[in-house]
């Protein structure tokens, strides 16, 4: 697509100028009953629990931002299968 724009979420402060494009990673536990009530709901779908996650995380951007277009980068190392880039996430 075209140029996107960059995602407006209300923040506590002023964004930088200088683009410092750092990260950070958060392990969160899920319970069991959760995990499995997760894991139905995407089967029901026809879809995988990182799919069903992925789809949440992205409507919660959206709720956020009030944008339309979201774009979000995940990692697809070690997918060597040639079916691979007409998956989800490509």
């Amino acid at each position: 697509g075209g140029e996107q724009p960059t995602l407006s979420l209300a923040t506590d402060h002023p964004r930088s100028a200088q683009q410092l494009h750092s990260a950070a990673r958060h392990t969160v536990r899920l319970d069991a009953v959760l995990s499995d009530a997760i894991r139905r709901t995407a089967h029901a779908h026809e879809a995988t629990s990182y799919m069903l996650l992925l789809a949440a995380f992205q409507t919660l951007l959206h709720r956020y931002s009030g944008q339309r277009d979201i774009r979000i980068g995940v990692p697809n190392a070690n997918r060597p299968r040639l079916a691979t880039p007409s998956l989800i996430c490509f």
